[in-house]
């Protein structure tokens, strides 16, 4: 199964985000190494890393996790 997108939590304001998948480098099931898709931040700028809305990434790519259960590994 080839993984479709990467979801962070930021670490400024625990909203959630994602960017999709690009090309799977690595995927062996315990190791996947994958190289993620490059937004516009709010300047018009390539990001320099995957950002929450709230740093002036794309706020399209936010997801709501409101109303979903919580799963403690």
């Amino acid at each position: 199964m080839k993984p479709s997108f990467v979801a962070y939590e930021c670490e400024n304001c625990g909203g959630v985000f994602y960017r999709d998948v690009v090309d799977t480098i690595i995927d062996d099931g315990a190791n996947c190494h994958v190289i993620v898709e490059v937004l516009k931040d709010a300047e018009g700028n390539d990001e320099e890393f995957p950002m929450c809305e709230c740093l002036g990434g794309d706020a399209d790519h936010m997801i709501d996790v409101t109303d979903a259960p919580i799963e403690e590994a």
